[in-house]
C-alpha cells in the first residue's frame, strides 16, 4: 500500500470516526436528560453482589471498585488488619469503596474518612449506612462513636487534609471523579512526551469504557509507531475534538471548588483520637500526599502501625522523599509497587508506598 492509499485510509477512519462521535454526543445527551444530571446526582449500581451509590456518568466507579474488592491493592506487601475494632483512617474517600471493603471484612471497624466533595461525601455517607454502619459527621462523630462498640462505626469528614490549616482550590471532572486534586497541574510529569500521554489517555478510556473501541484503538495502535504518530496525530485531530464536544454535550467539564484544608493530626486532636493506636492510614489524594504527611505530628507518627500511600511521582522526586520520610518514622519494611494494568500510572510515573512497623 502506498503513502497515498494511506493517507486516504486515515482520512475515512477519521472522518467515519467523526460521524459515530456526531451520533454517540447525541445519544449520550439524550441518556442523560433521560436519567438525570449528568456529574451532579447519584444513582444506584451493581458490582457483583454489592450494591453502591455512584455518581451518574463517572467512568473511574468500576475502576475504583475492581482495584479494591477484587484485586484488593491496599492489602498486598503483608498490609493486614485484626478483627478486634482497628482505627482505619482513609484519606480520599471516593464514594466509600474502600471504607466499605473494610467494614465488610472486619467487623468493628472505626473508621474516620477525609473527603472534600460534598457529593462525594453523601455518597459515602449512603454508602456506608447501606453497608451496616453507624455512620456520624465529624461534628457529632466524637460523642456518639462510643455509643455502638459492637457495630462499624464511621466518621466522614468533609475536607482535605494538607500540611498547613487554610483553604484551596479543588479541581475535579465529573466524569473522572476519582482524579479529583488539589495539584491538577502535576498529574503530568515534565519529559513526558505528550503523544505517549495522548495515546495512553485513550487507551485507558476504551478499558474505563468511556470510548468505543473504534476507531480509538486503531488511532492508539498507529500513536506507538514511531513513522506515523504525528500524521496520524493530525489525522484523527478533528475525532479528537468531537470527543471534547462529546464531553461538553454530556454536561463534563472541569470544574473547581473552595475547600478547607486541615492538618491530621489537628483533625484526631479534634476527635479525641489524638494518641491513639492507628492500625492502618490510607491516603489517595492525586498528588497532595506528601503535604498530607507532612502535617502530621512526631505523636501521632508513633501510633501509625501501617500505611499505604498512592504517590504521584515527580522532579521533586517524592517518591523517595515518602519511602524517607516512612523509615525515618520508624516503618520497617517499605515497598514501592505500580498495581493495576492502566497506561496513564506507568506513564506518569504513579506508584503505591506500602509501609508496615
Amino acid at each position: 500500500m502506498d503513502i497515498a492509499a494511506c493517507a486516504w485510509l486515515l482520512l475515512l477512519v477519521c472522518l467515519g470516526g467523526c460521524l459515530c462521535f456526531i451520533l454517540w454526543a447525541a445519544l449520550c445527551k439524550a441518556f442523560y436528560s433521560i436519567n438525570g444530571e449528568f456529574g451532579n446526582e447519584l444513582a444506584v449500581r451493581q458490582f457483583g453482589q454489592h450494591a453502591f451509590h455512584v455518581v451518574l456518568g463517572d467512568y473511574s466507579t468500576k475502576l475504583v471498585y475492581e482495584e479494591i474488592f477484587l484485586k484488593k491493592v491496599y492489602f498486598n506487601h503483608q498490609i493486614s488488619l485484626d478483627q478486634h475494632g482497628p482505627l482505619v483512617l482513609d484519606v480520599g474517600g471516593n464514594i466509600g469503596f474502600f471504607s466499605a471493603f473494610v467494614a465488610e471484612h472486619y467487623k468493628g471497624s472505626r473508621i474516620h474518612v477525609f473527603e472534600p466533595l460534598p457529593l462525594l461525601v453523601k455518597a459515602i455517607s449512603l454508602n456506608l449506612a447501606t453497608h451496616g454502619c453507624v455512620v456520624f459527621h465529624a461534628h457529632d462523630g466524637k460523642t456518639l462513636l462510643n455509643d455502638a462498640p459492637l457495630e462499624t462505626r464511621v466518621v466522614v469528614h468533609q475536607t482535605a487534609l494538607g500540611d498547613e490549616e487554610t483553604e484551596l482550590s479543588l479541581t475535579y471532572q465529573p466524569r473522572m471523579l476519582a482524579g479529583s486534586s488539589l495539584v491538577p497541574e502535576e498529574f503530568l510529569p515534565k519529559g513526558v512526551d505528550k503523544l505517549d500521554f495522548v495515546r495512553a489517555m485513550y487507551l485507558d478510556s476504551i478499558k474505563l469504557g468511556a470510548l468505543p473501541t473504534f476507531p480509538a484503538r486503531f488511532m492508539c495502535e498507529l500513536l506507538g509507531i514511531p513513522l506515523l504518530r504525528i500524521p496520524a496525530f493530525f489525522a484523527f485531530l478533528p475525532w479528537m475534538m468531537f470527543y471534547q464536544i462529546q464531553q461538553r454535550m454530556s454536561g463534563c467539564k472541569q470544574m473547581t471548588m473552595k475547600t478547607p484544608v486541615r492538618k491530621l493530626s489537628n483533625m484526631l486532636k479534634e476527635q479525641g483520637l489524638h494518641g491513639q493506636t492507628i492500625d492502618l492510614l490510607k491516603v489517595d489524594v492525586e498528588g497532595a500526599e506528601l503535604k498530607v504527611l507532612l502535617g502530621i505530628d512526631d505523636a501521632t507518627w508513633c501510633c501509625i502501625n501501617q500505611m499505604v500511600v498512592e504517590v504521584h511521582d515527580g522532579e521533586d522526586g517524592r517518591v523517595d522523599k515518602i519511602i524517607e520520610l516512612c523509615k525515618t518514622k520508624g516503618f520497617t519494611k517499605v515497598v514501592k509497587a505500580q498495581e493495576g494494568d492502566l497506561e496513564l500510572p506507568k506513564l506518569c510515573k504513579i506508584f503505591l508506598v506500602f509501609a508496615t512497623k
